[in-house]
């Protein structure tokens, strides 16, 4: 692959490949905050990772699982990972 001056003449570059995301943390689930009820299980947790500027963040969110006949139908996500926040300390 060519990238940048070393590019022969009649030849385009290859894009840059994009800065990697930093690698998640762990998911902790939030103790007594599940909900659980016919046809429908929710869990709410929160995620920690280190950002590009090394800096700890987290945000919050929920999984849903709705089911049926003892099976999960699928998984909804619903997380504030838009806008993470970072702790103090």
């Amino acid at each position: 692959m060519t990238t940048g001056s070393d590019v022969p003449p009649g030849q385009r570059a290859a894009p840059s490949p994009p800065p990697p995301l930093p690698p998640p943390g762990a998911a902790e689930p939030r103790q007594g905050l599940r909900a659980v009820r016919d046809g429908l299980v929710v869990s709410e947790w929160t995620a920690t990772a280190t950002n590009r500027e090394g800096r700890r963040v987290e945000w919050d969110g929920i999984d849903v699982f709705p089911f049926e006949n003892g099976l999960i139908l699928r998984k909804d996500v619903y997380s504030s990972s838009h806008r993470p926040r970072t702790p103090a300390g």
